[in-house]
């Protein structure tokens, strides 16, 4: 079984929940407008960003700064399982009392397993949706214990320092995503020939302008899905040949398709509470655990299956907190 599935906190704003259950996609080179922290939880993770390739163990890791190009897949001889937080870097700013911090990790893998089960216990309380107050508080608590830890300062390079012609051709893209730009346009924004001007912005951003345009795209697209536009109207609004076309794209880049990004961001939106919808499993038993031992996830199951039942808050906290009793030595 290969399932993703992201949905927004239905408590903290400007974080987003992804869980991939036995994937084998490999996302190619992308970046974000967000903060990607993820933890590996069974397999292994294996990407490359700045560089280098890393194949990251169950139990660490994984930091991806806004707009670090990066790629993604599993590593190992089987399927990978794993959480991401999708972080606003305006959260930072709550952790840390500054009006914008950006704050830079050194290491794009970090092998804390302290940190890495505080990250997975956040994910759970994200996932359930029980407690707004007790969320954001393990959230801040999470993320500050990491910028603490893990993080340099001072915060990571901003607007300003990447050369000016690229500053351009990049607003000018986010600003015309809707239609069809041609390099002609870029070329007479930006005074440089047709090569030298993707050499330069391949450089500097990671990927040529073509690749950076559908990248805006999808990001815009998902915006729109999460407000509850029809998918063909969202296709023709962000720039896309047809339906089929955006679901290619979108498949690709987030590794789930536009028709499940939509159930899982708009419905909190609409609907507080629990979702009435397939959501990930809850809590696999084979969280940070010796993987020889076994323990497979079976998949996503409708939220009146009796495991999803509530519990009281003692219970829930004990079951979130005590993992089984063996633990990957990293």
């Amino acid at each position: 079984m290969d399932d993703r599935t992201s949905w927004m906190s239905t408590s903290v704003e400007g974080v987003e929940c992804f869980r991939a259950v036995r994937t084998l996609h490999h996302y190619p080179r992308h970046s974000h407008d967000f903060y990607s922290i993820g933890v590996i939880e069974d397999g292994i993770g294996g990407y490359m960003c700045r560089g280098v390739t890393y194949e990251v163990p169950a139990g660490s890791m994984v930091v991806i700064h806004p707009d670090e190009v990066h790629t993604g897949y599993s590593a190992g001889e089987g399927p990978l399982t794993y959480r991401m937080l999708r972080v606003d870097a305006g959260i930072f700013a709550r952790c840390t009392g500054e009006r914008a911090t950006y704050p830079y990790f050194g290491n794009t893998e970090i092998r804390n397993p302290g940190r890495a089960r505080q990250l997975a216990l956040l994910h759970r309380e994200l996932e359930f949706g029980l407690d707004p107050l007790r969320e954001e508080e393990l959230l801040i608590e999470t993320l500050s214990r990491l910028l603490s830890s893990e993080s340099d300062f001072p915060a990571i390079a901003q607007e300003g320092e990447e050369p000016r012609a690229i500053r351009r051709v990049k607003d000018y893209l986010e600003a015309r995503y809707g239609g069809k730009v041609q390099l002609a346009e870029l070329v007479r924004l930006t005074g440089l020939d047709r090569a030298y001007l993707i050499r330069s912005f391949r450089r500097v951003v990671g990927m040529p302008p073509h690749e950076y345009l559908t990248q805006v795209r999808v990001r815009h697209a998902a915006r729109a899905l999460s407000r509850g536009e029809p998918i063909a109207d969202v296709a023709a609004l962000a720039g896309f040949a047809d339906q089929s076309h955006l679901t290619r794209h979108f498949k690709r880049i987030t590794g789930t398709t536009p028709g499940r990004y939509a159930a899982g961001h708009f419905r909190p939106r609409r609907k507080a509470g629990m979702p009435d919808t397939l959501m990930p499993d809850a809590i696999p038993d084979s969280q940070f655990t010796d993987h020889a031992a076994g323990g497979e996830n079976d998949g996503p199951q409708r939220l009146d299956d009796p495991r999803h039942a509530r519990v009281d808050e003692p219970e829930r906290d004990d079951l979130l907190r005590r993992g089984p009793a063996t633990t990957r030595s990293l």
